[in-house]
């Protein structure tokens, strides 16, 4: 099941300054999920673009750590992933063409 979690003070139609990225959300399923970003690009203009990571934990006492690394049986759940990660950069970018 894919879940959404959206960071409040990041409604990704905020200009930016070059900082750098800035996070706005993540998309997930299962151990799976795409952080998504507002970032300018060099020619000035905005845009939105996702990463990739996997969450595991390397015991049961210990907190999540995430890895760029993933297997075969990731697959299904990458391509899931990516799919929505990919729809939410274009509505966000939508929004921000519109100035909305």
């Amino acid at each position: 099941m894919l879940q959404q979690s959206n960071n409040n003070t990041a409604s990704g139609n905020t200009p930016r300054s070059q900082e750098g990225p800035e996070y706005v959300t993540t998309v997930r399923d299962g151990a799976i999920g795409a952080g998504i970003f507002l970032a300018t690009r060099k020619d000035g203009t905005q845009g939105h673009f996702f990463k990739l990571s996997r969450a595991y934990r390397p015991n049961e006492q210990e907190s999540f750590q995430y890895s760029d690394r993933f297997y075969a049986r990731n697959s299904e759940a990458i391509a899931k992933v990516a799919t929505e990660a990919s729809k939410k950069c274009s509505e966000l970018d939508a929004r921000l063409a519109n100035g909305s």
